[in-house]
């Protein structure tokens, strides 16, 4: 044979071994390679279509292929894109909120003012039950102050000049309705809760009234469930009730009760009241009600009659107290504001 033919037969036979390797098949699959994007893909026997693979079918045929494992991809790097507008929704998100647990703080502030100077002139239970108040603004107040550290906290991430340095500003533009301590209630026998929510409101003929609202912050529709507009007089009753549930509250742990107790503490309009427990077609009027459970617990309770229907939102003694001390504070500057826009400020300076 010549030298031409040796040389021949040899790339004839390197051709062959590099087509036999190259047709490595498994399962069915064969000329596996991973794509740029670092994915790997091989082509079905018989065809020349590449389909994607796992890594773990890939490793198997490389290692069939070469003799060694094959090598992973290196993971591709996380690119997180934060435009300017991104940045500016959260930064304006974070700092309302942060205005707007500064504001309740600050109102909390103010009430708790309010409630020590009221508690210089007391004594005996409405001492105590002042004195208890305050401990509960107080407590509130701490933890609103809480999630602000914690707001201003997430703020301090951003580069930009977005520390709340207006929230003053901020707090003055809102309107003072829209700031108000969350005071719970609950729907007692389900999970709901909500908030309760008091606002002055002036009619068109003149009239002061105070919007007392019940509120579900999680309702994607209607946040307000249910509302009761009061005169000054029926919120001034409402509060001195509230008031009261921390009195008997305390008569009845000196006590040891230990059966169910449903006491009405007040309930207007009085030509509208049903006989305690009853139910007086046709009328509406709201109650403020003292409970106490089978187990000893105390509670707080406004009830709206709606002739024999009557729907009601608990609250514990903590909450009567501050829901008390807040409707002294909402009644004062609410008539403050209604005789300033009503008098003849002249009348002012004599």
């Amino acid at each position: 044979m010549s030298r031409l033919s040796l040389v021949l037969a040899a790339l004839i036979g390197s051709l062959a071994f590099e087509a036999q390797a190259q047709q490595l098949v498994i399962d069915g699959l064969y000329g596996c390679e991973r794509a740029t994007n670092g994915r790997a893909y091989c082509k079905k026997h018989g065809s020349s279509n590449y389909v994607p693979v796992s890594d773990e079918f890939f490793n198997k045929f490389e290692t069939v292929r070469t003799g060694r494992p094959s090598t992973p991809p290196p993971a591709p790097a996380t690119v997180t894109n934060v435009t300017n507008t991104n940045v500016t929704v959260v930064v304006q998100g974070l700092t309302n909120e942060a205005s707007d647990l500064k504001g309740q703080a600050l109102l909390l502030d103010t009430v708790v003012a309010e409630q020590e100077r009221i508690r210089s002139g007391l004594t005996g239970v409405e001492a105590e039950a002042t004195e208890q108040t305050v401990v509960v603004l107080k407590s509130r107040a701490a933890e609103l102050r809480g999630k602000l550290r914690g707001k201003l906290t997430e703020l301090s991430k951003y580069s930009t000049s977005i520390r709340p340095e207006d929230q003053d500003q901020y707090l003055t533009a809102r309107k003072a309705s829209e700031i108000y301590p969350k005071v719970p209630y609950y729907i007692p026998g389900t999970p709901e809760t909500g908030e309760f929510w008091v606002e002055p409101y002036v009619r068109d003929d003149g009239t002061l009234v105070f919007r007392f609202r019940f509120i579900d912050p999680s309702s994607t529709n209607e946040k307000t469930r249910s509302a009761v507009e009061m005169t000054a007089d029926e919120l001034e009753r409402t509060q001195k009730a509230l008031f009261k549930t921390f009195e008997w509250s305390k008569v009845a742990h000196q006590n040891r009760v230990r059966k169910y107790v449903s006491k009405r503490v007040v309930c207007f309009p009085e030509l509208n009241c049903p006989e305690e427990g009853k139910r007086l077609d046709g009328k509406s009027s709201t109650e403020v009600i003292f409970q106490v459970s089978e187990e000893g617990a105390t509670s707080g309770r406004i009830q709206r009659n709606k002739g024999r229907f009557d729907e009601g939102y608990n609250f514990s003694i903590d909450s009567a107290l501050l829901l008390q001390a807040y409707l002294k504070h909402v009644l004062k500057e609410g008539r403050l504001e209604y005789r300033s826009n009503t008098e003849d400020v002249n009348e002012l300076f004599k």
